[in-house]
């Protein structure tokens, strides 16, 4: 029985290298209760902020940014099974990543994103764009805000950033 499972794990590990390693499992902080709405927070900053959105009745599912594929495709088919509402997927990144993987989400929040980066998101995607003072001004419905990096305004109680996301997913909501 000991030869078989040695056998058995080492043909499941065979596999797993053949086909490029597991699929990762985002990290998916959740608010009590059902059917909340869930950001995909792109980024490889402090995880830390992650666990303020389940305070504001969001869910996060980290995804750092080599993963994004398999991470939105994870939160999308398994985000219902953690208690989330599929009808309510939103993007939150920042910078100059592609937007373009928002494709069929609800909407998407972004800090200081450059010119090229809007430009990959789907027409149909509503955006929330959130400048730092001093950036340059980008069309779109857009708020200065005075910080630059979006995991330290997230960690601050009743930041405008909170209240803007917070606000941005109640206008988003499907009727």
């Amino acid at each position: 029985a000991v030869a078989w499972m040695r056998i058995a794990l080492l043909l499941s590990c065979l596999l797993m290298v053949m086909s490029g390693g597991a699929a990762a499992v985002p990290a998916v902080h959740r608010p009590p209760g059902k059917n909340f709405p869930t950001v995909i927070w792109l980024a490889d900053e402090e995880a830390r902020a992650a666990q303020v959105l389940p305070r504001l009745g969001l869910a996060c599912a980290l995804i750092p940014a080599d993963e994004t594929e398999t991470g939105v495709a994870w939160v999308r088919q398994n985000i219902e099974s953690q208690g989330g509402d599929p009808d309510q997927i939103y993007l939150l990144t920042q910078g100059d990543r592609s937007l373009a993987i928002g494709r069929g989400l609800r909407g998407c929040l972004v800090l200081n994103p450059t010119e090229a980066s809007l430009a990959t998101a789907p027409a149909d995607l509503p955006l929330l764009i959130l400048q730092g003072q001093g950036e340059a001004p980008l069309p779109g419905n857009s708020k200065t805000f005075p910080e630059k990096a979006l995991a330290a305004a997230l960690l601050r109680d009743n930041d405008p950033v909170q209240k803007a996301l917070r606000r941005f997913v109640a206008a988003q909501r499907p009727h």
